[in-house]
């Protein structure tokens, strides 16, 4: 099973996102957009994972601590970097707790994965397979991103099932502040 660990998003959030995708969709047909349902911020993918590996995954996680906080949006960014774009994405901050949350889930699980080097947190927005006007990057990294608060409560371990479609995400296990 291919699990990854997020933050789910609330609706309104995933609406405004949306309305950012739409001006972008107007510029460009070369980027595949994440749809609402599917949009989160991850804090580690985890990759191919047996049934039984989830259990004691499971039991690790369980064992992170935090308190709830809140984030909101900021700037637009782009991975590598601007020039060679291949995913779009938009960031939170303040950073400090949701790094922190995240170093706690990677020291948990350091016996059965890699600890990320350089975590930044985001929310991805869209894959780049071509761009017809390079000037599409510029103008999405250069827009405005409203600053909407949201709450960090608890986060998922999420089963990603890969189809024709697209990927298809499920819940499996909620973890909360504690």
């Amino acid at each position: 099973m291919r699990l990854f660990l997020a933050v789910n998003l609330q609706d309104s959030l995933k609406g405004y996102i949306s309305g950012v995708i739409n001006k972008i969709k107007k510029e460009e047909q070369g980027i595949r957009f994440v749809s609402s349902s599917q949009m989160h911020l991850t804090l580690k993918f985890l990759g191919d994972v047996s049934p039984q590996s989830k259990d004691v995954i499971v039991e690790k996680l369980n064992e992170v601590s935090f308190d709830h906080f809140s984030l909101k949006l900021s700037a637009a960014g782009a991975f590598p970097d601007a020039n060679d774009a291949r995913v779009l994405w938009i960031g939170v901050e303040p950073k400090e707790q949701i790094v922190q949350l995240q170093k706690g889930i990677d020291n948990s699980l350091k016996q059965f994965f890699p600890l990320e080097k350089d975590y930044v947190p985001h929310i991805t927005i869209g894959r780049v397979s071509f761009l017809k006007n390079k000037e599409t990057i510029s103008h999405f990294l250069n827009q405005k991103i409203e600053p909407l608060l949201f709450n960090v409560e608890e986060f998922f371990l999420v089963q990603s099932n890969l189809s024709s479609k697209g990927p298809e995400y499920r819940d499996l296990e909620r973890f909360g502040p504690g």
